[in-house]
């Protein structure tokens, strides 16, 4: 067992107590060391709703592992809160496993990934349950982005894709109806197999299973053309009540 105590989880000692329904060790310092640590008892703790990792310097070494660990912990899970720790490629992928995970009662309602260094690539395969057209019902009920009523994608490099053609093309001296004349254009880029941040969020809103009703875009790198397919998808949506979509180079 594990007994944890002012960030640190130590082996050794016999614990029968369950401390808290909430796990809170935001600004601790954790490290991926003792995160790994942390994420082998995090499946037993069958009554957690609250896992808040904010802040703790955790990298792919230990975030795919705390990730996988919250499937066990579908039906109880409310908040999960990674937020200012650094989100790879493995991390990203464990999160789609973990989005697209199919339960009979999921739990999941808020998911905070502020300041992650997530972009579009990151995003792409986080959400690849989207990469499917608007007109079509993408993600099943049941699964646990389909329950989702907050998410938050505050600071990261979403658009990232659409700004660097914009910024190679203003180094070429191109205008804007060069640039839209070579663009994929539900992607916003010139990469068909590329799918931009705004593409995938559109398809998460248009989907009729989406319960979304928070969404968190602020501080991002997201251009026109992700803002508009985001816009469209507003007007089938029917549960979005806030939408954040400040700072961002909207044109």
């Amino acid at each position: 067992m594990y007994v944890v105590y002012g960030g640190c989880v130590v082996r050794g000692v016999k614990c029968n107590v369950i401390l808290s329904y909430d796990y809170d060790h935001n600004t601790q310092g954790l490290g991926d060391k003792m995160c790994t640590l942390l994420s082998e008892s995090i499946s037993s703790m069958d009554s957690l709703n609250i896992l808040n990792l904010r802040d703790n310097n955790l990298t792919d070494h230990s975030l795919p592992t705390v990730i996988d660990s919250c499937i066990t912990l579908a039906k109880t899970l409310i908040t999960l809160d990674l937020s200012y720790n650094s989100i790879g490629i493995e991390s990203a992928t464990s999160l789609n496993k973990y989005l697209g995970f199919t339960c009979e009662v999921s739990a999941l309602r808020e998911l905070r990934l502020d300041n992650c260094g997530i972009d579009d690539q990151k995003c792409q395969i986080m959400l690849s349950l989207f990469k499917t057209t608007t007109n079509e019902r993408s993600c099943p009920a049941g699964c646990v982005v389909s329950r989702l009523r907050t998410l938050t994608l505050s600071g990261n490099k979403c658009g990232n894709t659409e700004a660097n053609l914009l910024l190679s093309s203003a180094l070429c001296n191109k205008t804007d109806n060069e640039i839209n004349s070579n663009n994929n254009p539900n992607t916003g880029v010139d990469n068909d197999d590329a799918i931009s941040t705004g593409v995938l969020i559109a398809n998460m809103l248009a989907d009729s299973n989406c319960q979304l009703e928070t969404l968190k875009l602020d501080w991002n790198l997201l251009k026109k053309n992700s803002i508009k397919v985001i816009c469209g998808a507003l007007k089938t949506n029917t549960s979005l009540t806030s939408l954040d979509l400040s700072y961002n180079a909207l044109g």
